[in-house]
């Protein structure tokens, strides 16, 4: 235990009682005081008679836990006395009940049935044991069987002679190492260079031997709790550290979040896509139309030169707004068209993938596919000039290509390309500037990306054609389904010698 002593001690040099505050001696919230810690030592004598006084304790505690587990066995036991003397009576069951029965249908009147009960051969079960409850002193009975057995027990005999006995045999056996001791004679020579000399040691009561080992006690259960005290410190020490890094990347997780947030919410705000983006800029629009137009009503009086001026100046500029947020639309529409004709091309030009009986997947390269990868390796072509600066030799490659492809059908949109891709190569050749063929070559582009879509010319695209979609699946004259139309025509005209270019 510790002892706290002030300087200069407020009782002459004796300790602060545990019951005392330093209020007590007139200290104040913001005085200044010095403490002494000293450490005072149990002795021996006051360690003994501790001990003492608890197992003089325990013995107590421990007699009159037995004076009351027998009061309480002599009160059960005149419990069940007086409840077997004072049951001395016959059946208590009534002689007759008379019992209500309802009408089997509805509106039938009930019935007053008289039923007699003849208790001449009930006889009380015997009495099984039971308890009492020490706190209200209800007495609880053990249940009892009321069926009678029907076959009676057949009693085995356990506990027999042959099962208790064992029978024992003695034999005698020779050990294989042995041994012998040899005492110092006058005839005999003996080697004493290994023998040890053992004195005893100085004798010591069993009050010193207790001291010793409670000494060595404490000193093992001083050890042992600063061991454990320092492992719950580490352990509490690693939690902490992990409370503190895990909240570290919560809060840095937070602040990318909130940052992702932050930088989502401006770019669709700079380059809107969807719809919701562009319906949020409306949005936020008419809230600053109504910010500005109270704060126009607010500063200038009404039917004034200045407010309709003012006025005049807030339509202008939610004018060039609604003119910017346009120009934003068709441009995101534009570019969410370029995106799903790449995904559509994309998907066309997919190899197919067939599931084999065993589970694997087997990848095949049909003639369809085949034919969608060259058509969309031809459109991105025809697009390259939005992309990169092309010469007029690769442009004219590629007008060739792109007009034999279509020479092999024969209709108005085939040969409308094949003129456009004409007259193209015939302004490339006459050296015409590329940037005023703009319109012309973006002519070509959709113009080869209907033909791309036509499932006639390109078999894959008659799963993204609209009446095959709608209907599913919907027939021609011959009854088949327009994929299947598609691909025969396909078949058919593929099947064609090629002619010699």
């Amino acid at each position: 235990f510790f002892v706290v002593v002030l300087h200069p001690p407020p009782g002459g040099g004796e300790p602060l009682p545990d019951d005392a505050c330093l209020a007590d001696y007139g200290v104040g919230a913001a005085d200044e005081v010095e403490l002494e810690l000293v450490v005072a030592y149990r002795t021996e004598r006051e360690m003994r008679a501790e001990a003492e006084e608890n197992a003089r304790r325990e013995a107590e505690d421990f007699a009159r836990l037995e004076e009351e587990a027998a009061a309480a066995a002599a009160a059960e036991a005149a419990a069940a006395e007086e409840a077997r003397l004072a049951d001395t009576s016959g059946p208590s069951l009534p002689e007759t009940l008379r019992v209500t029965v309802r009408g089997a249908r509805k509106g039938e009147p009930s019935r007053v049935v008289t039923v007699r009960i003849d208790a001449s051969g009930c006889r009380k079960p015997r009495y099984l044991g039971g308890f009492r409850d020490r706190r209200d002193g209800t007495v609880y009975h053990h249940a009892s069987n009321q069926t009678i057995p029907t076959k009676p027990r057949a009693w085995k005999t356990k506990f027999t002679t042959e099962t208790q006995t064992m029978v024992g045999r003695s034999r005698r056996v020779q050990t294989k190492a042995e041994a012998s001791t040899q005492m110092a004679r006058k005839d005999l020579v003996m080697d004493e260079s290994r023998d040890v000399e053992v004195w005893t040691g100085k004798y010591m009561t069993h009050a010193e031997v207790m001291a010793i080992k409670e000494r060595h006690t404490l000193t093992l259960q001083k050890y042992f709790r600063g061991m454990r005290a320092r492992r719950l410190a580490n352990e509490l020490r690693v939690r902490r550290d992990d409370a503190v890094r895990r909240a570290k990347e919560e809060e840095e997780k937070s602040a990318e979040a909130a940052e992702r947030r932050r930088r989502f919410e401006v770019e669709r705000r700079i380059r809107p896509k969807t719809s919701e983006d562009f319906e949020l800029l409306y949005g936020e629009l008419e809230q600053w139309r109504v910010r500005e137009t109270a704060k126009v009503e607010a500063e200038f009086p009404p039917e004034t030169d200045p407010r309709r001026l003012a006025m005049k100046r807030l339509l202008a500029k939610e004018t060039e707004l609604i003119r910017t947020i346009g120009r934003l639309r068709i441009a995101a529409n534009n570019a969410n068209r370029e995106r799903r004709v790449e995904l559509k091309l994309e998907d066309m030009s997919q190899t197919k993938r067939w599931e084999r009986k065993d589970g694997s997947l087997v990848e095949v390269d049909t003639p369809f596919t085949v034919r969608a990868r060259e058509l969309a390796r031809l459109y991105d072509a025809l697009r390259m000039e939005t992309r990169v600066d092309v010469s007029t030799d690769e442009r004219l490659d590629v007008l060739v290509h792109v007009k034999w492809t279509v020479k092999e059908f024969d209709c108005g949109l085939t040969r409308e390309i094949v003129e456009l891709a004409d007259r193209e190569a015939d302004l490339l050749n006459r050296g015409r500037d590329p940037a005023a063929m703009t319109g012309l070559r973006r002519r070509i582009a959709n113009l080869f990306l209907q033909f791309v879509e036509t499932p006639e010319f390109n078999p894959e695209s008659a799963r993204y054609s609209v009446t095959n979609v709608v209907n599913r699946m919907e027939t021609d004259d011959d009854g088949l389904t327009l994929q299947e139309a598609a691909m025969l025509s396909a078949t058919q005209k593929f099947s064609r010698p090629i002619r010699n270019r």
